[in-house]
């Protein structure tokens, strides 16, 4: 199969022992969990998703816009997500602030995104985080958090590579990259997504958003979006390799996504070329 240029992507960094790269950094940044069984952490952890991303959606992107992303050091403010209280969700806070720069940008400054430090090196070797050394900040609902600084080639592919990381599942990557693309449910069958099968039915929900604000379905006006969805696959597989990604399944993970927009390509050509 003939890989389309936008799709192409570096050799995966995936670790033949991730748990013990995990153990490493984890007691790096924690090494007050030095002395429990990894086992265990990874069991916690699983269960605590929901919370820490709520905790992400608790922080005040307004008073974080206002947060030098120059020192070693940022505060971030807390509100309530869901002030209507009608669900039973706990929230953790963030312990880590992460100031990106892009490549090729360097009149903006850095934004910075929060995340959670043992969630990051869960999955990512790079850059190392400094050990979290939260403290209560002066105003309420106020946490001053550690800040490490890196380059990536896309602040947008980091995000979708965060939405991964707190679940890590492959639709989370496609709907994180393709927003709407899981709008029509998944497939009737269980799902192989190794499958030729599989891919062609995201791959029409991928054609199926395209459409989406077209007066005509014509395929000439919907392939330069597609085009566009598959221009960003380069820079999340580089975003991925730069942040030393380990774990196989999220190379696995870009490998599926990465299918179903080639395979929408491929779908729209066939429709031109009457094939």
């Amino acid at each position: 199969m003939v890989v389309d240029p936008m799709l192409a992507q570096p050799q995966t960094l995936a670790s033949s022992e991730p748990d013990a790269v995990f153990r490493q950094l984890l007691d790096e940044i924690n090494p007050e969990l030095a002395h429990i069984p990894l086992q265990f952490i990874q069991v916690q952890l699983a269960e605590c998703f929901k919370p820490m991303i709520r905790g992400l959606s608790s922080v005040d992107r307004a008073a974080l816009e206002d947060t030098s992303p120059y020192g070693p050091m940022g505060t971030i403010k807390l509100v309530d997500p869901n002030p209507s209280g009608n669900d039973d969700i706990s929230s953790i806070h963030p312990t880590h602030l992460l100031a990106i720069s892009s490549r090729g940008d360097t009149q903006s400054r850095p934004r910075l995104v929060p995340v959670h430090g043992i969630v990051f090196v869960a999955h990512c070797a790079k850059p190392r985080l400094g050990a979290s050394a939260v403290v209560e900040g002066s105003e309420p609902n106020t946490f001053v958090l550690p800040i490490t600084s890196l380059t990536l080639p896309s602040v947008s592919a980091f995000y979708a590579l965060r939405a991964y990381m707190y679940n890590p599942h492959p639709l989370t990557l496609l709907n994180a990259l393709l927003p709407g693309v899981l709008s029509n449910g998944l497939p009737p069958t269980p799902m192989d997504l190794s499958s030729h099968t599989t891919r062609r039915y995201f791959a029409a929900q991928v054609i199926d958003v395209a459409k989406k604000g077209l007066t005509a379905s014509h395929p000439t006006e919907i392939l330069p979006r597609v085009q566009a969805y598959a221009a960003r696959m380069p820079d999340v597989w580089l975003c991925a390799w730069t942040l030393g990604m380990y774990r196989q399944h999220l190379w696995n993970a870009l490998d599926f996504v990465s299918g179903v927009v080639g395979c929408a390509l491929k779908m729209l050509d066939a429709r031109s070329t009457g094939k």
